[in-house]
């Protein structure tokens, strides 16, 4: 049995992630440093803990807060 993919949901913009498409998946790609997530990737726990832990001086910078 095929694993679900992840699709993508406009309330990832809230974390500061968009999507790229590569072929028929959905990949997306923080709006900071550019890396593209796996679609496996997609909730947001996954793209808080991102934020968190690779951009901490741009969330102390902004003044940004992940609820």
């Amino acid at each position: 049995m095929a694993k679900a993919k992840g699709r993508y949901n406009d309330t990832f913009l809230d974390y500061g992630f968009n999507f790229i498409e590569r072929g028929d998946e959905q990949l997306l790609q923080c709006a900071i440093c550019f890396n593209t997530l796996s679609n496996a990737s997609m909730n947001a726990y996954q793209l808080k803990q991102h934020v968190a832990n690779i951009h901490t001086q741009s969330l102390t910078k902004t003044g940004v807060s992940l609820k």
